[in-house]
């Protein structure tokens, strides 16, 4: 099974006044399983930061680097571990 990196599309730091970290919140969300290939750049989530319970920013979560669809080999000791191991 591969991996893939998942990194913001863009900074997500803000400025925001002293004592405004209470106020913030943040949360994220991925896709819970992606099937191979991957590219890179494709969108796997979204990261939001709320300020007072609004979205005050929004980046996408996208894939560092390419995955390639597993060779045939790959694929059956895949299926064979999820079968009998899981």
């Amino acid at each position: 099974m591969d991996d893939v990196e998942a990194v913001a599309e863009e900074d997500v730091g803000a400025i925001f006044n002293k004592g405004d970290e209470k106020k913030l919140r943040a949360e994220k969300s991925l896709v819970a399983y992606i099937d191979a290939p991957v590219k890179k750049g494709q969108k796997l989530g979204e990261y939001q930061v709320y300020k007072n319970g609004e979205i005050s920013k929004q980046v996408n979560i996208v894939a560092a680097n390419d995955v390639p669809r597993a060779g045939l080999i790959k694929q059956i000791l895949k299926v064979f571990a999820e079968t009998y191991l899981l």
